[in-house]
């Protein structure tokens, strides 16, 4: 009987860690999302120095959580999203950033969402 209180006990503080997991990253990923967004609005009201110093924030805010992220995600996500980020401030660092700048901020924005869905407790994501 013991060994069965032990487990649940076990299987308990998983799943709670798997609930924390999913809030934190979606948190997190919203965030990230929304200062991309910003970064986006500044540089079409012509503030491409605030665009690309958000852009660098967020970009830092990633790499502070990211060995927690390579913890918990597919290594090939987190990669991804770092050099989506890396890629949209080349652009702003531009003199013309353009249309490759709002291509690329979309889909880092699109990455970031995908890898929050992928780790939410959802019936598409057990089967």
């Amino acid at each position: 009987m013991k060994q069965l209180a032990i487990t649940a006990a076990l299987l308990l503080v998983l799943l709670l860690a798997s609930f924390w997991n999913a809030r934190d990253l979606k948190d997190r990923g919203e965030d990230l999302i929304g200062a991309l967004e910003q970064a986006e609005a500044y540089l079409e009201s012509g503030d491409r120095t605030r665009a690309l110093s958000l852009t660098e924030r967020a970009h830092a805010e990633w790499g502070d959580s990211e060995r927690l992220f390579l913890a918990v995600l597919d290594h090939d996500a987190v990669d991804q999203v770092s050099l989506g980020f890396c890629e949209v401030a080349a652009y702003l660092r531009q003199e013309e950033p353009g249309g490759e700048y709002s291509a690329a901020n979309a889909a880092l924005i699109l990455r970031i969402r995908k890898t929050v869905e992928m780790e939410q407790l959802s019936l598409e994501n057990f089967f």
